[in-house]
C-alpha cells in the first residue's frame, strides 16, 4: 500500500503512476527526479493534470508568455516549431451560437482564425477551449501568413500545422494548390467565402473576448508545494497541518477571491523584491528552493516573465537536516531546448547574474541564445 500525495488516500501500488510535479508540457520531463514522483495515484494524476495543470498551462498569460520568448533559443536553421499567441474569441466572424471563432497570432504576427464547436463553460478560461472535444471535432482553421522569406515561411507553416494538426487547414493569401511541402485543405465555395471575409478584415482591429482565471496559479502552487515537500521531507511531511492545508487548496473547486497562500509570504516581501530582479532567466523556468526564517519556500519564474512563490513547509524541524537549502538551490530548465541544469547554489547564481563570477554551465546556456539581429527579415525585399 502507498499513500497518494494529493488525495491522501492509501491505495494498491498498481493504482499509482509517474507524476511530473512540474508539468511535462512545460519542460518538467527535463528536470531532475526531485520534480517527479510515483507517489500519486492514477486518478489524481488524471484529474489534476486536466484541471490544475491544464488550467495553468492553458491560461492566457502562460500561453502568451511562452510565445513571447520563443525566439530566444530559436533554431538558426529554422528547424523548429514555435508557440502561437492567443488573442481571444472574435464574435464578429461567428455564424451561429454553436460556433466559436478564436483568434491567434503566428510567429511572424500571422493572423490565424480557428472555427470550432462551442464548448461547455468549464473551459471558458482555457485558451483554445476543451482539448478533449477538439480531438474529436478539431474544426477549421485559416491563416493569413506574413513572411515571404523561406526561413520564416518554414517556421510559420510548421508551427501552424503542428498546433492545428487535426483540423482542416486553409491558407488565405496563397493558392492552396501550390502548397509545396505543407498540406492544406482544398477550398470549396463555402471556405472561399470565409477567406474573402477574413482577407477584407485584414489590417483592422478585432474586438476580442477573453475570460481569464486570475487564481489558476493557486491550486497549481499548492500541488507543486505538496510534491516537492514530500520528495524532500518524506512521509512525515504529509502528516503536517500545512500539508493538509495545501491539499485543501488543491481540491477546492472555487477559490476564494483572495489568495490564501500569500498570507504566509508577507515575511518575504523585501527578499521577494530582490528575487524578482535576480531570479528570471530569459526563455527559461527558474526555481529557487530555500529555507529562510520560519519557512521553507519555493520561488518560481515562469518563462522569465511570471514570478510566483509559495511556502512548502512552516515546520522548521523538517529541514534541520537539509543544510544544503539554507543558502538556496536554483533549478533551471529551458523547455525549448529540453535542457535542464544541475542545481546551482543561489550565491553562485547571483554572482553570475551580477557578472561578478561567471558560472560555466550558465555561460554555456547563454551561448545558445540567438541574437535577433542575425535572423533574416520576415519579408524579402
Amino acid at each position: 500500500m502507498r499513500r497518494c500525495i494529493y488525495c491522501g488516500e492509501r491505495k494498491e501500488l498498481t493504482k499509482f503512476s509517474l507524476e511530473h510535479i512540474f508539468p511535462q508540457s512545460l519542460g518538467g520531463s527535463s528536470l531532475s527526479n526531485l520534480f517527479k514522483t510515483h507517489h500519486v495515484c492514477r486518478y489524481c494524476n488524471s484529474i489534476i493534470g486536466q484541471w490544475v495543470d491544464g488550467s495553468f498551462i492553458r491560461n492566457w498569460f502562460t500561453q502568451n508568455f511562452k510565445a513571447s520568448i520563443a525566439n530566444v533559443y530559436i533554431d538558426s536553421q529554422g528547424n523548429c516549431i514555435l508557440p502561437l499567441s492567443y488573442m481571444g474569441r472574435v464574435k464578429r466572424f461567428e455564424t451561429s451560437e454553436q460556433e466559436i471563432c478564436e483568434f491567434w497570432l503566428g510567429p511572424c504576427g500571422d493572423s490565424i482564425y480557428h472555427f470550432h464547436d462551442a464548448f461547455d463553460s468549464r473551459y471558458d478560461t482555457f485558451v483554445g477551449g476543451n482539448p478533449i472535444n477538439l480531438k474529436k471535432n478539431p474544426g477549421d482553421v485559416y491563416i493569413i501568413a506574413v513572411p515571404t522569406n523561406p526561413f520564416w515561411q518554414k517556421i510559420v507553416f510548421n508551427s501552424f500545422i503542428s498546433h492545428f494538426n487535426k483540423a482542416r487547414r486553409f491558407i488565405c493569401n496563397a493558392p492552396d494548390e501550390n502548397n509545396g511541402e505543407w498540406i492544406f485543405s482544398k477550398s470549396s465555395e463555402k471556405e472561399k467565402a470565409i477567406i474573402k471575409i477574413l482577407m477584407e478584415a485584414r489590417g483592422t482591429d478585432h474586438e476580442v473576448n477573453n475570460l481569464i482565471d486570475p487564481y489558476s496559479h493557486e491550486r497549481f502552487l499548492a500541488k507543486i508545494a505538496l510534491g516537492l515537500g514530500f520528495n524532500i521531507f518524506g512521509d512525515k511531511y504529509l502528516e503536517t497541518d500545512y500539508a493538509q492545508f495545501l491539499r485543501d487548496i488543491l481540491w477546492r473547486k472555487k477559490p476564494n477571491n483572495t489568495s490564501e497562500l500569500k498570507r504566509f509570504l508577507g515575511y518575504f516581501d523585501p527578499v521577494g523584491e530582490s528575487l524578482k530582479v535576480i531570479l528570471p532567466w530569459e526563455g527559461a523556468h527558474t526555481f529557487l528552493i530555500m529555507s529562510i526564517g520560519d519557512y521553507f519556500i519555493l520561488c518560481m519564474c515562469i518563462y522569465g516573465k511570471a514570478f510566483l512563490n509559495v511556502v512548502i513547509s512552516d515546520e522548521r524541524s523538517l529541514w534541520s537536516d537539509h543544510k544544503n537549502y539554507s543558502d538556496g538551490q536554483i533549478f533551471l530548465v529551458v523547455p525549448q531546448l529540453s535542457k535542464a541544469l544541475n542545481p546551482i547554489s543561489l550565491p553562485i547564481y547571483i554572482s553570475h547574474k551580477l557578472q561578478e563570477l561567471p558560472a560555466k554551465e550558465l555561460q554555456e546556456l547563454e551561448a545558445l541564445k540567438i541574437d535577433p539581429s542575425t535572423l533574416p527579415p520576415y519579408v524579402n525585399e
